[in-house]
């Protein structure tokens, strides 16, 4: 169904709904409704074996409504006579949604972990699956992930290798052969390298930190969503590290913060509301919810983490803490995040001897790897070369977001497709 049609010329973009099984293993007459955004450059011929499918980062996570100029991983793609389809994944954007009251509201805590299981990776792969057969029939296409969509992307290509004609990763290479333990330590250690580097450049914020500390402490700060801003809660804030720019937001925070502290004994609304900003999981329940989620991949239990191991940093990414079920925005999810703990019966997502066969000849694979980035590990991604073939793109002066950022990411992925190097 089309839904929605604009032109910011040369850019058509086409917003289209499709109706799938909420449950794909045991298809009922239950269904929900799938959208995706058709990015296409006006005047180019259309052809069904120039498709890219992008899948978002998350998980939880919508994708943008694009502009000739938005986001800028498209051009290179539009260029070459390509359309893009930017799928909402189950529960975002266009897609039929997932909140607090859809979720919680007449059901049992066990009726909302059986429905939310639905919205893993493998249901949105299967999403795609459909869509791609809606669209292009049996014509394979090409997957572009960025983060968790990578994650999605992968496992997409141990589940229909005969759909793909080829894959782009960015946002790193998904840890697939670690175990959670083994990511939550390296983003530990990477945001400990981070956060020295951050006070090597801003001296005069640790300081200004600790005041900050000491004032959420002595008083009680709520955020304009009513959630209280502790020490902990702020410590999140870390979590813009892994984007273009983020390290001068953080500055300029603190800076404003320390500065209002100072003067009025207060923080104003527009402080505490760049602050409530940084948090994803307030307005995306399914990324509070999925963090350690995606990483199971057959039975066992969630692991919980110790608060010591986080204590000690100035900044946090990607924790959960107890803490937050207090607030007013996570409370009613709190016998659900039981429910997921206690959970043990968790579905194989990928498969590691699917991608084992997996051959540069058949289906290339190529990668944006960035040195340092917070949230996927860079060497723990480079142990996948010890299962399938697959070439890098790998640099040091991106962000987790670089392919956000810079086109050239992009383009450079093409010339490691074409050229197979990208000297």
């Amino acid at each position: 169904m089309l839904w929605d049609t604009y032109t910011d010329c040369p850019v058509v973009v086409k917003s289209r709904l499709f109706s799938v099984p909420l449950v794909h293993d045991t298809p009922n007459d239950e269904t929900i409704t799938v959208g995706a955004k058709l990015v296409s450059r006006q005047y180019t011929p259309h052809s069904k074996d120039k498709y890219i499918l992008y899948l978002q980062g998350g998980p939880g996570y919508s994708c943008p409504f694009p502009s000739k100029t938005s986001p800028v991983f498209l051009e290179p793609m539009l260029r070459r006579g390509y359309t893009v389809v930017l799928l909402d994944q189950r529960g975002t954007g266009l897609s039929e949604p997932v909140d607090v009251g859809s979720l919680v509201d007449g059901k049992t805590p066990e009726e909302q972990l059986e429905y939310i299981l639905n919205f893993r990776a493998d249901s949105i792969v299967r999403d795609a699956e459909m869509i791609r057969k809606i669209l292009l029939g049996e014509t394979q296409w090409l997957l572009l992930g960025q983060s968790y969509g990578s994650f999605c992307s992968l496992c997409y290509l141990s589940m229909f290798p005969k759909s793909i004609k080829c894959v782009f990763l960015t946002g790193g290479v998904p840890p697939l052969l670690s175990t959670r333990a083994e990511v939550v330590n390296c983003q530990v250690e990477n945001m400990r390298k981070r956060c020295q580097a951050y006070f090597s450049k801003y001296k005069e914020d640790r300081e200004r930190l600790d005041g900050i500390h000491r004032y959420l402490d002595n008083n009680k700060v709520y955020l304009p969503n009513g959630s209280q801003l502790t020490v902990a809660r702020f410590k999140g804030v870390g979590s813009c590290f892994g984007v273009t720019g983020g390290a001068l937001y953080i500055h300029s925070l603190i800076t404003t913060m320390a500065l209002e502290i100072q003067a009025l004994n207060s923080l104003t609304y527009n402080t505490k509301n760049s602050i409530m900003q940084c948090f994803g999981s307030e307005t995306n329940i399914l990324y509070f919810l999925f963090q350690q989620v995606i990483y199971m991949n057959g039975p066992g239990h969630l692991e919980r983490f110790s608060q010591e191991m986080f204590d000690e940093l100035p900044f946090t990414i990607e924790m959960f803490h107890s803490e937050m079920l207090t607030d007013p925005v996570f409370q009613p999810l709190a016998p659900l995040v039981d429910e997921l703990y206690r959970f043990s019966n968790w579905k194989q997502i990928w498969d590691l001897e699917s991608l084992k066969s997996i051959r540069w000849d058949d289906i290339p694979v190529v990668a944006a790897s960035f040195v340092g980035d917070i949230y996927v590990d860079f060497n723990l991604g480079q142990r996948l070369h010890s299962l399938f073939e697959f070439k890098d793109l790998i640099t040091n002066i991106h962000c987790h977001d670089g392919v956000k950022a810079d086109p050239n990411i992009v383009e450079q992925l093409f010339h490691l497709l074409e050229n197979g190097n990208y000297m």
